[in-house]
Formats: C-alpha cells, structure tokens, sequence
C-alpha cells in the first residue's frame, strides 16, 4: 500500500519575547525601562511525504518506510522600542528545505483499534518518535 500525506502549519502568534516584563525590570538587559516588545513569529512550515506498507500477521500488523520533504519558512519580527525612544524592528527570515525519513508499525489488536509507532527523522536536524491510538466507532 502507498500512503501520502500532506501537512502544514501556518500561524500568528504575538507575544513579548525578546522583551518581557521581567527584562523590562532587569538593569543588565537592553530592555530595561523601555516598552514592552510586540513581537511577531510565523512558524510557516509545510511538507509532503510517501510511505509503503505492506499487511503482515493477517492484515493486524502493518510495517512501513517513508520519505518525504518539509519546507520551512518562519518569519520573526521584531518590535521593540528601548527607553531613548529607539524602535527595534529587525526580522528574521529562514528558509530550508529539508528531507525527512520515517518509519514504524501500526498494530490492530481489535476491531476498531489501532496502535501506531514511528520514528521520524530529517538527516541533520532532529529525530523524533510518535506513538498514536485510534479507535474507531461504526
């Protein structure tokens, strides 16, 4: 069996990260006495991949490898004015494109139920293991 799957994240998140309430209060930092940051971070990541299964153990066992590639592009934006009155507004564009590798088994131990592991990896830059349980209603 050949599976495809498409994902992505797109979003705006605002939050006062290069500079906080604390920093604000913080003699050694650059933010101290000047306004809190309004700063903007878009995650902006997408990726398409392609696995092959194969049903072992009576079509209960269900092994499979894939690849596929992630494009990502964040975008952070700065927005901070410090206490001389000087604003801060510098971004931070990143983007890559990175190949991904997975590959795992699902288990069905019941109709219904489904018990799925995988590793996930993108050469390079991290590796990750995902466990989900589905059940399915009919």
């Amino acid at each position: 069996m050949i599976a495809l799957r498409l994902q992505g994240t797109g979003e705006l998140i605002r939050a006062p990260v290069v500079c906080n309430d604390a920093a604000l209060q913080d003699p050694t930092s650059e933010c101290f006495q000047g306004a809190r940051s309004d700063d903007r971070y878009h995650p902006n990541a997408f990726g398409a991949e392609a696995a092959l299964s194969r049903a072992m153990v009576d079509g209960r066992v269900r092994p499979f490898l894939g690849g596929g590639v992630n494009l990502l592009h964040p975008r952070f934006q700065v927005h901070f004015t410090n206490q001389f009155g000087s604003t801060d507004t510098r971004k931070v564009e990143v983007d890559l494109a990175r190949g991904a590798l997975f590959g795992g088994a699902s288990w069905r131990p019941a109709s219904g139920v489904t018990l799925s592991g995988e590793v996930y990896g993108a050469p390079g830059d991290a590796v990750t293991g995902r466990v989900l349980l589905n059940y399915t209603i009919n």
